[in-house]
């Protein structure tokens, strides 16, 4: 059994065909339920020696307030140093040559004015890893003619906008946009970094451009294979001693008076609080009346939960209160 209190790296995929291409180049890996979510946890030893630790997780849902909601659970919980979301693009209108490449956002811009950057440390090495199918599991489909290139893109307003460099050595250089495709989890990347508590984060979508998006498995299931061998690739190269800033400190312990804090101001939110954190029904009912926000402490107190209070107090607008519990 894997155990460890932090992980080096969150893997996010929003399907489980995604999720599949990842684990499926992973040295070994188990399956841990943690509030109501599965993860896969797994680990690769990197090319330095250093054991990797990883955690995988597919979500199945749609929606910004639902990705971001795992989003802050997946800080709190996991307390990762990196994240990457990784996936397949696949839409109609792709033009067919970009058909089993590889895209890394580079820059991704939010509400049409807000520009975030990737983990530096991990896209200079997502652009230095060789882009090849040796590892790659599955053979390459029809329609799928030509050697994967990696490309990098500029992820806006929930699309990507990728060039498309001639070669390997144009990777960095900026060229004419020649196709936009839906970066899938999108909302996800901007609840991220908007958590402001993630240290990198980087996207790396491979492109399927079929026919019929959504539909051609064996497309999909090829492009979420390449998708995860490169990541783990990527991972092997990663320098995680030196260019990687170590997990996040823990917050400090909540007191008396936190809790006092909480209980007196909580009011009404105390109900989005108990569905942030997936307070059962029977639980809730047990709630004496007018003394809710006393009660949901004293779950999340025996719960484990209270680690996580402030990230999720700022998820549902009470950054105030969030604020005060971590000075």
């Amino acid at each position: 059994m894997i155990e460890h209190k932090s992980v080096d790296v969150a893997v996010i995929t929003r399907t489980a065909l995604e999720q599949a291409g990842v684990i499926r180049h992973l040295d070994r890996h188990v399956e841990v339920v943690k509030r109501h979510r599965t993860f896969h946890r797994a680990r690769l030893v990197a090319r330095n020696g250093h054991e990797v630790h990883l955690v995988v997780l597919c979500l199945e849902t749609l929606g910004a307030l639902v990705l971001e909601g795992a989003t802050a659970q997946i800080i709190d919980v996991w307390n990762p140093r990196q994240v990457v979301l990784t996936g397949v693009i696949d839409r109609a209108g792709i033009p067919s040559r970009l058909a089993g490449n590889l895209v890394v956002a580079d820059l991704v811009v939010a509400h049409g004015t807000e520009t975030h950057r990737p983990s530096k440390a991990l896209l200079d090495v997502a652009l230095d890893t060789p882009l090849h199918e040796e590892g790659v599991t599955l053979a390459r489909p029809v329609g799928f003619d030509q050697d994967p290139l990696l490309l990098h893109g500029l992820a806006l307003a929930g699309r990507v906008a990728v060039r498309d460099p001639r070669d390997i050595a144009a990777r960095r250089a900026p060229s004419s946009q020649i196709a936009q495709a839906e970066m899938r989890g999108y909302e996800l990347v901007i609840a991220l970094y908007e958590a402001g508590t993630t240290p990198g984060l980087l996207m790396v979508e491979a492109v399927c451009a079929s026919q019929s998006p959504g539909l051609d498995l064996d497309a999909s299931r090829y492009c979420a294979d390449l998708a995860g061998h490169f990541l783990a690739e990527m991972i092997r190269r990663v320098d995680w001693d030196d260019s990687i800033p170590p997990p996040r400190a823990r917050r400090r312990a909540l007191v008396r008076r936190d809790r006092d804090r909480v209980v007196a101001e909580l009011g009404g939110d105390w109900v989005h609080l108990a569905d942030y954190f997936d307070v059962p029904p029977w639980d809730r009912q047990v709630f004496e009346e007018g003394h809710e926000s006393t009660a949901l402490w004293g779950w999340m107190e025996k719960n484990h939960k209270l680690d996580a209070l402030p990230t999720a107090l700022g998820f549902i607008g009470r950054a105030e209160l969030a604020g005060a519990l971590v000075k």
